[in-house]
């Protein structure tokens, strides 16, 4: 699974998203993740953010109208060019 596409779903939350979480971490091959229009808000957010922070293969994560701050949205961000790097650089050595 490369692509996951979950836009309005009714995502809500810290618990639902720690499902996410828990798929992200699964699944290595996981380059591309569609959350828009779930209400993951701040805790989802946070739980969303300290999955990424663990992984290494998602280069992509749409978040359109999920009500997170716009810190970890930034911090999300960050991760995901630190991901796309590391894999720019692995493809070229």
């Amino acid at each position: 699974l490369r692509h996951l596409d979950l836009r309005y779903c009714g995502v809500q939350g810290e618990a639902q998203t720690a499902h996410i979480a828990s798929i992200l971490q699964g699944n290595a091959a996981l380059s591309h993740l569609e959350l828009s229009w779930n209400l993951l808000e701040a805790s989802g957010g946070q739980v969303l953010r300290d999955s990424i922070r663990m992984t290494s293969g998602l280069f992509d994560c749409q978040l359109s109208g999920c009500r997170l701050a716009d810190e970890t949205l930034q911090e999300i961000a960050e991760l995901l060019l630190r991901n796309r790097k590391a894999h720019k650089a692995s493809t070229q050595a």
